[in-house]
């Protein structure tokens, strides 16, 4: 089993040159493939899945910001490279919703009574790629950095 999810079919036939690299770098010709499908299936599922890691991997490497939204949390994070710094916002009001982009909005600038700001930072628990990805096959989305920027700024007191 692989550090990731293996790749879907659709996804490996979309990266279909870069697997074919990938085999050759391994000493797998295309004839060889073909057999290797047919009479090692154990060894062909063992090659996809070690393409799958590095696709994954090279991706994680590349994440720098992730968001997660539920109607009353805000999580915005920024993946730094030993560790992950989260800016929130919580607020329990019934209408809070912060999966409406025009609420955030309102609450940055005209916040609710109850809004709650937080900050906080952690180092990674093992392998900064892998954190990411549990992070994002548990909801969150990748993100730009404006809103960690801007719950930042607005954290420390300054204008936003």
């Amino acid at each position: 089993m692989g550090r990731f999810q293996r790749l879907t079919d659709d996804e490996l036939q979309a990266l279909e040159k870069e697997f074919v690299d990938f085999l050759s770098v391994q000493g797998i010709t295309a004839s060889d493939w073909i057999r290797i499908k047919e009479e090692e299936p154990e060894r062909a599922d063992y090659c996809i899945e070690q393409f799958s890691d590095l696709v994954y991997g090279a991706v994680m490497m590349r994440i720098e910001y992730l968001e997660l939204r539920t109607p009353h949390k805000l999580y915005s994070y920024h993946c730094a490279a030993d560790k992950i710094n989260v800016m929130g916002l919580e607020s329990d009001h019934p209408e809070t919703d912060f999966t409406d982009a025009a609420f955030i909005e309102r609450s940055i600038t005209q916040p609710p009574a109850d809004l709650r700001i937080f900050a906080g930072e952690k180092a990674y628990d093992g392998r900064r790629e892998d954190e990411i990805f549990r992070m994002l096959s548990s909801g969150c989305t990748t993100a730009d950095g404006v809103l960690f920027e801007t719950l930042k700024k607005l954290s420390d007191g300054s204008s936003v």
